[in-house]
């Protein structure tokens, strides 16, 4: 079984087969201390299982239980998070951006940027891929996106 990470593996499956959201089973688990590494088997949706890790050398200064550090340093999440309206969980599950969703909610949705702009009191332009730009507002709310024609 090949070794990937969260997005690795949600870009094998079509984007209907797992939610952002949907719970996934760990299955099995294995530190490894000379790369200071923990090995996560998960069960998907589909019944396949998948491989991904968490970096064990960072889970030190991480704050909180032992699965939420876990899930941090995965890339995965422990528990559905608090504070996000419904309309956000549902953007979330469909993978979309909304106008005055949290920036949560819009890292839960798309991911981490590749790069993100501070303008000030303006608020941040994040950008998630080449032509892919999104706006926050100063109260870390979307308030707009961009697609540039990269042709």
């Amino acid at each position: 079984m090949e070794m990937r990470g969260p997005s690795s593996i949600l870009k094998q499956l079509p984007i209907t087969a797992v939610h952002p959201l949907d719970p996934l089973q760990v299955t099995a688990a294995k530190y490894i201390d000379t790369e200071k590494v923990v090995i996560l088997k998960l069960r998907l949706p589909n019944g396949s299982d998948a491989l991904t890790l968490a970096l064990g050398d960072t889970m030190p200064n991480l704050t909180g239980a032992f699965l939420d550090k876990l899930a941090i340093s995965s890339g995965l999440l422990s528990s559905l998070p608090t504070g996000l309206s419904a309309e956000e969980l549902d953007a979330v599950k469909k993978r979309i951006v909304m106008r005055g969703m949290s920036t949560t909610a819009l890292r839960l949705a798309l991911g981490f940027p590749k790069k993100e702009n501070d303008w000030g009191k303006g608020g941040k332009q994040l950008i998630f891929s080449e032509g892919f730009l999104v706006y926050v507002n100063e109260d870390d709310k979307v308030a707009d996106w961009q697609i540039l024609n990269t042709e």
